[in-house]
């Protein structure tokens, strides 16, 4: 990812729109400068902000990136164009903050937004879509983002000089290495658990154990004293006595089947006696009933006349309830009515007579109204004619105020027409000064393209030279392992000679061997087989020491292999040699070329033309470098390699410095050209600005003339209105019309009042004689319906056979009395039925029998009962006896099963515990997420290495330090080993901007450590916000060269800094200035 250009508005410090183009200086080491608070590392947070949508560091939230500086009116965004893998993105993204509404006064709150636009075209608007595709499309988060491209102030001398404590917690952060610590935590939270959930256990087994004290004594157990035992005892001891207990409970169990045979043998016979005592107690309930009905039956007989008079009394009740009272009801209610309607016609008849009295006056009333109707439409034509001239006064108002504004708006339009007529003669003059100024500098581009081909030139030639020097470190290394394989070869030549000389002694013993046993087979007189010699006076001997014909042939086995070892090993040592002194030749011919084209330019070092005449004839035979045999010695070859090594570092120093004037010269030539360009577009801006204003003055011409026109026109017509008017004013004139109206309202409302009146009082005149016909009606039919309801009522009395009116209203009984006696007769003709159909039930079994003596039944019963009780209780006991030993024995086996499980998982997950934690006695501790820590720390010392031994000219070199304390936490320790003194020292011990060296470099370490993390993402932005104003100019050297290396390619890298000697020696730069109403950002030092 390479940033392209980067506009940010009302952001920060910033308070206007200020825009960074990147495109002009694609890749390479430039400088943020500015005044501290300014703004510098706000370009790194606007670019973090667009993409992740969070500043660079944590205390920089998002709702505070909003410009204290900025226009209540001005949005705030950021907006960002990238290249990522040779396609092009755009992404606009705002923050949440408060704005001014746009209708109403007040503010309101701004949500945020985001907008990502795609290569093809595509555009994606919702804000955690665009979160999640930029996270997908880098490979990286927000937190790997910031490690990888910002280098920030101070964090890294913290992580140099901190503890392996503090260090773990840094790299959690970078790392994301919680979850490990997670992981560790909860195999120690679960240890405690298991431990905890034993000893609970453990507990309630030794309560569970307390329960047998009680059978202790009677079944002799071992018991231990379960007060003092310890946990581990107590679980020792669950296992025997759960043997001894399993036959205790067999016997047990037997003992108590016999007691349960006895208790139901007893309770049978207790229950039948209970049977035949039942039986007994029935018969005498079913003898007594039926004594006891006889007698209720005796008694009924008695009253059975009284019953009769009441069942007469009420059924003469029932019959004037249903037929007699209903009818006399409805006759009162008939007299009540026809009474209240007569009165009701009294009272409309007295209404009426009223209303016809306020009628006439209401008529004469309406009679006069008629007589003012012309005086009320000679005021209505006035209203008209008044109403008329209130609306010309005002129109004669707004064209009088009309006229005013014409008048200012002319005086303003006159102004602006002469400032525009000074803005044209200042146009031109400053178009002529630009134009001037552009002509005198037509030359430099010609300039910058010579200094641009020089510059290259010397790149590529800074390439190749070090090109050559990764082949002179090829040489060096490839002359080292030729000296190794003759050191190795000069070995095997002596291994050679020594097994050579063993096996020749081993061979002529063999021999004087051989000669031994054919001497012992001579016989005297016989010929030798070997000389033929029939005398043999001197027999040769057999040797106890002699070689065996096997070791003979291994030694001489051994010889050969070491023979062709040492040829295969010469003939190596020769192609190597010819193929080393090959290369040597070309590397040769390859830096005298290069010293050629270097040697065109002027100050040549003469040094450099002496040493290089060694090399001019490469090729021939009188060449220095055509050793020839000679270089089968180390110390040649070393003589060679020297003599190209002073060349190249000579030839490097002339073309850095030579390299280091073309930046010079193209850095003045990149201003020149900027200057000029700057001066184009100025002139081309004055130039559109100029005929902007010409055409502003014309048009500010015509509408001062259109003004004067619209003016005449107004004034001729507030002239002519003037003679229209009768009334002094427009107020007078709205007095005389609002008094004229108030006159009209009045005789208008008398009338309207009156014909009202009149009206109201003929309707109600209307419904009081429509009221009189309906009650005049329906007394008609309440009289006839009284007539009818009274003869029916007289046939019914008569029917019933009470002789008058008044008699069968002595008869009927109170609602009370009446319900009371209704229940007594229903009451007794329920209690005779019943008395009759029980003795017909139980007479014909029970009758005149003699009651059962149930004293004798109850003793035995009660007898039977205190036998089984008895039994029953010792029954009982033996149970419980039972049930408890059996819950005991059950729930210590249950127990014992349950902490067996426990106790070994618990060892389990200790032991992890203890790994993971870096508890492991005798051991270094180191936790589980601090060895995952010390794995990527180890990888990030190596990078940092690779920097860090450059910039400390090779004196220094990061180590991974060993633990110095088997009792503390450790696995991050970092110490420095000083090539110089040959120790290991605390990092503690580095000079302020040794120090700053090795924390740059494993920040550098870290940020490439962190991009293989993440699975090789393309990153090619950095910024530094480091200390360089702690460094010296050497060591500040030093660090540039190596910046310098670090941004070849594609890198862009920023120095975030505000030290003069940067300031002054490195270019290009963003400069960055602070004012009172905001700050501002623009590139200098540019082509």
């Amino acid at each position: 990812m390479k940033p392209k250009r980067l506009v940010m508005q009302a952001f920060g410090p910033y308070a206007g729109r200020e825009e960074i183009d990147f495109s002009c200086y694609p890749s390479g080491l430039f400088l943020i400068s500015g005044d501290t608070g300014a703004g510098k590392t706000t370009i790194f947070d606007a670019i973090c902000f667009a993409l992740y949508d969070t500043a660079s560091g944590s205390w920089r939230e998002t709702r505070y990136l909003r410009s204290d500086y900025a226009a209540p009116s001005l949005p705030t965004f950021v907006s960002l164009e990238f290249e990522h893998r040779d396609k092009a993105y755009k992404i606009r993204r705002s923050p949440s903050y408060r704005r001014q509404k746009i209708r109403g006064e007040g503010f309101t709150e701004q949500p945020a937004e985001a907008e990502l636009e795609l290569p093809d075209g595509r555009v994606i608007d919702r804000k955690n879509e665009v979160n999640k595709f930029i996270e997908e499309l880098l490979g990286i988060d927000v937190g790997q983002f910031r490690q990888i491209a910002m280098i920030a102030q101070g964090e890294f001398r913290n992580l140099l000089n901190a503890s392996s404590k503090d260090r773990i917690d840094i790299f959690r952060r970078i790392f994301d290495t919680e979850r490990y610590l997670n992981i560790q935590l909860v195999l120690n939270e679960e240890a405690k658990r298991l431990r905890d959930e034993l000893k609970i256990h453990t507990a309630s087994l030794i309560s569970s154990m307390s329960l047998l004290k009680e059978f202790e004594a009677e079944y002799q157990l071992r018991i231990p004293d379960t007060r003092t035992v310890a946990d581990d005892e107590a679980r020792a001891a669950i296992p025997p006595l759960l043997e001894s207990l399993e036959p205790l409970l067999e016997n047990v169990r037997e003992n108590l089947g016999q007691k349960r045979l006895v208790v139901t043998r007893l309770e049978q016979k207790h229950q039948s006696l209970l049977i035949e005592e039942q039986r007994a107690v029935i018969f005498n309930r079913k003898v007594q009933r039926w004594y006891d009905l006889k007698r209720r039956q005796r008694q009924l007989e008695a009253t059975r006349e009284q019953a009769q008079t009441d069942s007469s009394l009420l059924a003469s009740t029932q019959i004037i309830r249903r037929d007699i009272l209903p009818a006399a009801n409805e006759e009162a209610r008939l007299l009540q009515e026809i009474k209240k309607t007569r009165q009701t016609l009294l009272n409309i008849k007295s209404e009426l007579y009223k209303l016809n009295e306020k009628i006439y006056l209401a008529r004469e009333a309406v009679r006069k109204n008629k007589e003012v109707e012309p005086e009320l439409a000679k005021l209505r034509l006035l209203r008209t004619e008044l109403e008329r001239e209130v609306e010309l006064w005002s129109k004669q108002i707004k064209t009088l105020a009309d006229i005013e504004q014409k008048d200012q708006l002319r005086t303003e339009q006159n102004k602006q027409l002469i400032n525009l007529e000074k803005g044209v003669s200042a146009a031109k003059s400053v178009r002529d000064q630009l134009q001037e100024a552009v002509n005198k500098a037509s030359k430099v581009r010609e300039k910058l393209q010579k200094a641009k081909q020089d510059e290259k030139n010397l790149s590529q030639l800074m390439i190749d030279l070090e090109k050559l020097s990764v082949s002179w470190a090829d040489l060096d290394k490839r002359s080292a392992d030729i000296s190794d394989k003759q050191r190795e070869q000069r070995q095997i030549i002596s291994r050679l000679q020594d097994a050579r000389d063993k096996y020749q002694s081993a061979y002529n013993s063999y021999l004087s061997n051989q000669a031994g046993l054919i001497a012992r087979e001579l016989e005297a007189n016989k010929p030798c087989p070997v000389c033929g010699s029939t005398f043999h006076p001197r027999k040769a001997r057999l040797r106890k020491d002699a070689a065996l014909s096997e070791t003979v042939e291994q030694l001489s086995s051994r010889a050969e292999e070491l023979a062709t070892s040492s040829s295969s090993q010469i003939k190596d040592i020769e192609l190597s040699l010819e193929q080393w002194q090959k290369d040597l030749r070309q590397i040769s011919c390859r830096l005298g070329s290069l010293a050629e084209k270097s040697g065109e330019r002027k100050d040549f070092p003469q040094e450099l033309e002496r040493k290089l005449s060694l090399i001019q004839n490469c090729h021939s035979e009188d060449s220095p470098l055509n050793l020839g045999a000679q270089l089968e010695l180390a110390e040649s070859r070393s003589c060679v390699l020297g003599k190209l090594e002073q060349i190249l570092l000579l030839l490097s120093v002339f073309t850095k410095k030579q390299t280091q004037d073309a930046a010079e010269h193209l850095a003045q030539a990149r201003e020149h050209v900027g200057q000029l360009e700057t001066n184009l577009k100025k002139l081309q801006t004055a130039e559109s600005e100029l005929v902007d204003m010409e055409q502003k003055k014309q048009k500010a011409s015509e509408a001062l003339q259109d003004t004067d026109s619209e003016l005449k026109a107004l004034r001729d017509i507030a002239a002519e209105r003037r003679h229209d008017f009768e009334a002094e004013s427009s107020d007078a004139a709205k007095i005389k019309l609002e008094k004229t109206k108030d006159n009209i309202a009045a005789i208008e409302s008398d009338i309207e009042k009156t014909d009202e009146r009149l009206t109201e009082l003929n309707l109600s005149k209307g419904k009081q004689e429509t009221r009189e016909k309906e009650l005049t009606a329906r007394l008609e039919d309440d009289t006839a319906d009284l007539s009818q309801v009274s003869k029916k009522l007289a046939a019914r009395i008569k029917a019933a056979g009470f002789a008058d009116n008044n008699s069968w209203r002595d008869t009927l009984l109170d609602e009370e009395v009446e319900r009371q006696l209704a229940e007594k007769v229903a009451s007794r003709k329920s209690e005779e039925e019943l008395v009759e159909h029980d003795l017909a039930q139980i007479e014909p079994e029970y009758r005149d029998k003699k009651l059962l003596d149930l004293a004798d039944l109850a003793r035995k019963v009660k007898m039977a009962a205190q036998e089984l009780s008895a039994v029953r209780d010792e029954y009982s006991r033996q149970e419980r006896h039972q049930d408890k030993l059996e819950r005991i024995y059950d729930d210590l086996k249950q127990q014992n099963e349950k902490i067996s499980e426990l106790a070994l998982n618990a060892a389990r997950v200790q032991k992890l515990s203890d790994i993971a934690n870096g508890r492991v006695v005798g051991e270094e501790k180191i936790s589980f997420e601090a060895w995952i820590q010390a794995w990527h720390f180890t990888r990030i010392i190596k990078r940092a290495n690779r920097r860090f031994l450059d910039l400390s000219n090779g004196q220094y070199h990061l180590v991974h330090g060993d633990a110095s304390d088997l009792r503390t936490q450790s696995g991050l320790d970092l110490a420095v080993m000083d090539y110089h003194t040959g120790k290991v020292r605390p990092v503690s011990t580095l000079s302020g901007g040794e120090t700053f060296n090795a924390a740059l470099s494993l920040a550098l370490g870290l940020s490439d450590v962190i991009m293989e993390y993440a699975g090789g993402i393309e990153l090619d932005i950095l910024f530094i916000d480091e200390g360089f104003d702690n460094l010296d100019e050497h060591f500040l050297q030093l660090t540039m060269e190596t910046l310098m290396e670090l941004s070849e390619g594609q890198r862009l890298i920023g120095i975030i800094s505000h030290t003069s000697v940067l300031k002054d020696n490195l270019n290009p730069q963003l400069q960055v200035k602070s004012t009172p109403s905001g700050s501002s950002v623009s590139w200098s030092g540019l082509d």
